[in-house]
């Protein structure tokens, strides 16, 4: 969160993608209404990002009425998670919150599908997980772990017209088949709208200073992008341009594919 909460004046961080502040607190709430789940545990990286994930969990949780007796810490490049893992299983909680990328979800998956089904507990996972290539690395273990990640965005039955542009673009541009196989698609849809607001604030100012842009960004008109309808893409007091209103949950398939859930 404090990307763009923080005390920088004037702030030149404009950001066009998840926040922890409603995207922590909407994988807690997957977790009470899906799972049932009243004890939880988290298993964070031991970063700024994991940071202002527990700041979440410790303002929100009472809120979503779901309890965290455990939370435990890794560092990028641990080879095992087996140690935070246990003491989720130790404190008896009915589900877990994941913060990680790729390669230690990876680790996590392989871990936890060694285990007898009675102790692989429900994940809900931040989306830095498919960021890449995740199911390639956990390949047939995959179906073993139930596991659910957060997203913004899907190209999946999306009817919106600059979403079906982008797709068709990126299709016609690769070997991709279907827009349903984008990989990162997120990534690719958020990167197309900031683009955009940014050369609309450019056109606006109508010169490249960085702070004319930037005085700019605050006073966008209304963008009708791949990921939303920004009404009021910034403002003075707000320079998030997307909120809690676009999350959703998907399902990774053994071919990579985000298949998005109730």
């Amino acid at each position: 969160d404090l990307i763009t909460d923080h005390n920088e004046k004037p702030s030149y961080t404009f950001r066009v993608s998840l926040k922890d502040e409603w995207g922590i607190e909407a994988m807690m709430r997957r977790m009470a209404v899906k799972h049932k789940a009243r004890k939880a545990c988290a298993i964070l990286p031991n970063t700024e990002w994991g940071r202002s994930a527990e700041r979440v969990i410790q303002s929100k949780a009472t809120q979503q009425k779901i309890q965290f007796p455990v939370v435990r810490w890794y560092n990028w490049g641990d080879p095992s998670l087996k140690t935070q893992y246990q003491s989720c299983l130790d404190s008896q909680t009915q589900s877990l919150l994941l913060v990680a990328n790729e390669k230690e979800a990876a680790v996590l998956i392989r871990e936890i599908a060694e285990r007898p089904e009675s102790q692989r507990l429900p994940i809900v996972s931040h989306w830095g997980a498919v960021g890449g290539t995740l199911h390639d690395l956990v390949k047939d273990d995959l179906a073993s772990v139930n596991i659910d990640f957060i997203q913004t965005f899907t190209f999946i039955n999306n009817k919106r017209p600059r979403a079906l542009a982008l797709a068709n673009w990126i299709l016609k541009n690769t070997d991709l088949k279907n827009s349903g196989d984008i990989p990162s698609p997120v990534g690719a849809a958020h990167a197309y709208d900031t683009v955009h607001l940014l050369a609309s604030a450019i056109q606006i100012s109508k010169t490249t200073n960085p702070q004319k842009i930037r005085d700019g960004l605050e006073k966008l008109p209304a963008f009708n992008g791949a990921v939303r309808n920004y009404t009021e893409p910034f403002s003075e007091h707000r320079h998030d341009a997307l909120d809690r209103s676009q999350v959703l949950f998907v399902k990774l398939s053994p071919t990579g594919r985000l298949n998005p859930q109730d």
